[in-house]
This record gives C-alpha cells, structure tokens and sequence, in this order.
C-alpha cells in the first residue's frame, strides 16, 4: 500500500508487482531508468489521483501495465512518465491523463465508465482501437494520438487539440473542435455515426483522406 501525502521516491530502481498494490496518496517519484511495471496478474488499484513523474531526473523512468490497473478515485491521475499497456485499464471515475508517451498494444482492454475520462495529452499509438470501451470520454488534447482500427466505445470521442494520426473508423459520435488531422492515413465516420466540425478554429486535413458514410 503506498500512503499519505508523501513523495514516493524510486530513483533507479525496478518495482515488479505481481500481486495488488493499493495507492491511496502520494506522488510516485522517479528517475535515472526506474521503472515500475505490473506484471501479468498483477493489479494496480488508484485511488490517489495524483502524479506519476520523473522528478529525480536522468533518463526517463517508465511505467507498464500488463496486469489491471484500476483507477477508482475521483480526480486526475498524471502520468508525466511514458505508460505502456499491454492488460486492462479500467478507468472507472475521475480523468486518466498521459502527459509522456504512450502505447497501447494490440492485447490491451480499456473501459472508461460513464463520467470518467481517458485524456490523450501527448504523443500516443493505439494498436486496436476496438480495444476501447466504455461510456465515458476519449479525449484528444495534445500530442498525436495514432489511431488503428474501428473506434466503437459508446462514450464517443471529442479533440479539442492535437493531431489524429493512423487509419481508423469510427462507429461513434466524433466531435472535433480544435487541433488538426494533418498527418497521412485516412478517417471513415461509418454509417449512423456523426462528426461534429464545430468552433472557430480552423480545421486542417492535409494529406488525410475522409470518408462520410
């Protein structure tokens, strides 16, 4: 169980969870190649809503979940370090928010619960997006998010920055009010779905191909 409103600091070292780990409080602090990984069967319970970062410096510390990571807290959780999965995100109250890399792969099963958010704050790959699930909110802010595969999370998806990037379908609402999809690939909005262009922004597509069905 990691407590209290300390700093939790593991410069340089490797955590291996292969059971729970309850965070309840605390900045989880890094740096110099630490890395704190949830193995397969493992599980990682967030009730802290607060920062994972690299404050002790030298090269990026990282953190991979193969196992559940659960996010039950309300609030905000940062991770300022890159976050890699390759099990189950459950994000069920509160925001989620990459502001370091991210990567999700092809295995990984994400479900953001009705009112909770998945905030795309930086540059992020997402194998499959069937993988995400869920009523609540797939949010693209900054960074570009490369996207594959058919987005069908019930939640839809809303950028108000940033670049989308890949080739995918969407079977859900989209809403885009800023940022561009100037990158190559190309966007279908399936059938019975709806994009909503809306703002003052400009809204760029060079060398994109969209497709409206």
């Amino acid at each position: 169980t990691i407590s209290s409103v300390a700093d939790h600091d593991f410069n340089t070292r490797a955590i291996i969870a292969n059971s729970t780990v309850n965070w309840t409080g605390g900045n989880i602090r890094s740096g110099n190649s630490g890395s704190f990984t949830v193995a397969s069967g493992g599980v990682f319970n967030d009730s802290a809503s607060k920062v994972i970062n690299n404050d002790l410096g030298g090269t990026t510390s990282t953190f991979t979940n193969s196992g559940t990571y659960n996010k039950t807290g309300p609030g905000t959780t940062i991770f300022s370090v890159p976050f890699t999965n390759t099990g189950t995100l459950n994000v069920n109250t509160g925001t989620f928010r990459l502001d370091n890399t991210g990567a999700f792969s092809g295995a990984s099963a994400v479900a953001v619960a009705s009112g909770a958010t998945l905030q795309f704050n930086a540059n992020t790959s997402v194998t499959d997006a069937a993988s995400l699930t869920g009523a609540g909110a797939f949010s693209l802010t900054a960074g570009t998010l490369t996207l594959a595969g058919t987005f069908g999370a019930t939640g839809g998806f809303t950028q108000t920055g940033g670049i989308l990037a890949g080739t995918h379908t969407f079977n859900t609402p989209i809403s885009w009010s800023a940022g561009t999809w100037s990158a190559a690939g190309t966007t279908t909005i399936a059938a019975g779905s709806t994009l909503t262009i809306s703002s003052v922004a400009d809204h760029d597509f060079n060398t994109r191909a969209i497709i409206a069905n």
